[in-house]
């Protein structure tokens, strides 16, 4: 009885998973319109800043950091983007249902660049796309979202 009790309470992240077990469709699908929305946030932001023109040393140190905050933000959210497609790539089951899940405007973009992943994988040879364990190989200042 106590045990089911501490079972219950604890959070979900520190429960047993099957390690075989597909990602979670909702799960998945939710962390890309998170990367979405931070980057059209960071977006907004840096456009905001664009428009400021700070007077003083402290103020110009100021923007220069809120710059660099903005910029990284974009970067990582990117990066968070860019692996969700790689991770969807691998899981064709899971990738319908992250798809159908996904704003229409994202839909086609997610489609069309994990279509293009498995025509990279079946050049090289490889048909069972779990396999795949990309690394990334571009400087993390690159990273780009979707086009």
């Amino acid at each position: 009885m106590l045990a089911a009790a501490l079972l219950a309470a604890m959070p979900l992240s520190a429960r047993a998973q099957d390690p075989d077990a597909l990602p979670n469709a909702h799960h998945q699908a939710a962390r890309v319109v998170a990367a979405e929305l931070a980057m059209q946030d960071a977006e907004a932001r840096l456009a905001a800043l664009a428009q400021v023109q700070p007077s003083g040393l402290a103020e110009q140190m100021r923007h220069e950091l809120a710059v660099a905050a903005a910029t990284y933000t974009y970067r990582l959210a990117a990066r968070q983007e860019q692996r969700l497609v790689y991770d969807l790539a691998g899981y064709a089951t899971v990738q319908k249902a992250v798809i159908a899940l996904l704003p229409a405007g994202l839909q086609s973009p997610f489609n069309d660049l994990i279509a293009g992943l498995h025509s990279l994988y079946n050049l090289g040879g490889i048909d069972q796309y779990y396999l795949v364990n990309p690394h990334y190989t571009l400087l993390y200042s690159t990273a780009a979202p979707l086009p």
